[in-house]
């Protein structure tokens, strides 16, 4: 063998046993404090296998024995907190120090009228999203709480955002899909109310670990009215359920009713005010989604302000209504249709009519999906089960209320990226990513000898973004900032270690 083929080899040996270290600190982003017992999983990138699976100790630190240099990807999580992920190529790499972001919490009691507290009732914490009038309620661990014997509630494990907190009582949809009847006392009758009040809800602002005390609602006194009728039942027989919702925000009704075995329905002590009277049926399940309608359901809307007792009515109800979706290649995106073959559209209703209206069904952008039986509602549409490299370039709101039958093209985009420049920042500064909604995992960067880093592969969408201290202290605060990312484009930020609060 020559000597420059055995120089050669030398080389290929050396590089193939190359092995490094990965470790770090895990702090606490609100106080500083070390976050003990949080799982650290790291996984060389295109391997299926685990490289280490480790723990922190009591001083948040954590080590890997010797694994192959590379990039790796590192996932790092503990009940309360943000699932926060970071890629890491190990050549050249210093010990790294990541802060995990506490949920938020809020908590306060419930009381009635007369001071006394209002058990049972639902409490729920609502995303807020910036530049949308349209609330959705999500029944998930923390965000929905249901008020104890001394009318308290807790919300927990909050995600950095914004969100507005509302009780609901009486027959609510939660409260009627889970036990059958209204949850709290008849005499508070039934309804929904913002904190502090409905024309003017407060928005609560989450960054990280804050802990919002004494939150208390006292319901308003208003004057409640009842609504009576039948639903004239078509062959199908069985349960119709009901829904009295607010004009004003559909995301909640105000009181729910089931017909008997004749169609007849009563509601009672509902408040003043107009409303959509929803009607769907026939349900023989419910859960704490509400009605689980059978196949073929029927429906109606109707209009109703109420201002005295209604009764009498008479509700006629026809088959759901039939919607065209197709997916689409968005403008700015260049796609292989390959990666929607198994993808799903799923139709998620903005009204609230105490049964649940969402509806999956597969759909590609080879020719229209045919969506049938759903209800005169405004739904939320989007896609899931897209293959890596393709997400929805917007979410599309299709409204069914009418007498149309619409069709809808669901623009598929490439995802977007976001590359920056860090200034002014000290030796070890981070930056944080985020959802603006909390839907997503926490992402950190670190960025490199010129201080420039970047996200790859987002979704498009709201996000914020954010710097992080290297020094095991609490976070600054207000060093957020907003940020659109759009499919197929890569938007440039320049950040400063201080940024300016998000407006």
């Amino acid at each position: 063998m020559s000597n420059a083929l055995r120089i050669l080899a030398g080389l290929l040996i050396v590089e193939a046993i190359s092995a490094a270290v990965i470790g770090g600190r895990v702090i606490e982003d609100h106080s500083g404090h070390p976050v003990t017992s949080a799982e650290v999983k790291i996984r060389l990138a295109g391997a299926r296998m685990l490289s280490a699976d480790l723990e922190t100790d009591a001083e948040g630190r954590f080590q890997t024995p010797e694994i192959p240099d590379g990039e790796y990807r590192i996932a790092i999580s503990k009940p309360n907190y943000a699932v926060t992920s970071l890629n890491l190529n190990t050549k050249g790499a210093s010990p790294l120090f990541v802060r995990l972001i506490r949920g938020g919490a809020v908590q306060g009691v419930v009381m009635d009228r007369d001071g006394q507290p209002v058990t049972s009732a639902s409490v729920f914490a609502i995303s807020k999203l910036v530049g949308s009038a349209t609330l959705k309620r999500v029944l998930m661990p923390g965000r929905h709480a249901t008020t104890d014997a001394k009318g308290q509630y807790r919300l927990y494990n909050l995600a950095p955002g914004r969100y507005v907190i509302v009780v609901s009582y009486g027959a609510s949809t939660t409260a009627v899909g889970s036990s059958g009847s209204a949850a709290t006392s008849s005499r508070l009758g039934s309804g929904f109310q913002f904190y502090p009040e409905n024309p003017r809800p407060r928005v609560f602002e989450i960054t990280g670990g804050e802990q919002h005390h004494n939150i208390d609602f006292s319901l308003e006194s208003s004057a409640v009215y009842s609504v009576s009728g039948k639903v004239e039942l078509p062959e199908a027989k069985g349960t119709f359920w009901l829904a009295l919702t607010s004009v004003e925000q559909t995301a909640m009704a105000s009181a729910i009713a089931q017909t008997n075995a004749e169609g007849h329905f009563n509601f009672t002590n509902v408040p003043a005010g107009s409303y959509h009277l929803f009607a769907s049926g026939p349900s023989r399940a419910r859960s704490s989604h509400g009605a689980h309608l059978d196949k073929d359901p029927y429906f109606a809307r109707t209009r109703l302000d109420l201002t005295q007792n209604v009764e009498g009515l008479t509700i006629a109800v026809d088959k759901g209504r039939s919607l065209s979706a197709q997916l689409s290649v968005d403008p700015s995106s260049k796609l292989d249709p390959a990666c929607a073959k198994v993808a799903q559209l799923v139709l998620s209703s903005l009204e609230d009519w105490g049964s649940q209206l969402e509806t999956k069904t597969s759909i590609d952008f080879a020719k229209p999906a045919s969506v049938a039986s759903l209800a005169p509602a405004r739904y939320s549409a989007t896609v899931s089960g897209l293959a890596a490299g393709c997400h929805v370039a917007r979410e599309i709101a299709v409204d069914l209320s009418g007498s149309s039958t619409p069709s809808i093209s669901i623009p598929i985009s490439s995802p977007g990226n976001i590359r920056g420049l860090l200034q002014n920042a000290s030796s070890g500064t981070t930056v944080g990513l985020a959802p603006e909604d909390g839907s997503a995992p926490v992402s950190i960067a670190i960025p490199n000898a010129e201080a420039r880093f970047e996200f790859s592969a987002l979704q498009p969408g709201r996000y914020r973004i954010w710097t992080q201290s290297s020094k095991a202290e609490p976070a600054s605060g207000s060093n957020t900032m907003e940020i659109e990312v759009r499919g197929g484009t890569t938007v440039d930020v320049n950040l400063s270690s201080v940024m300016a609060p998000a407006r």
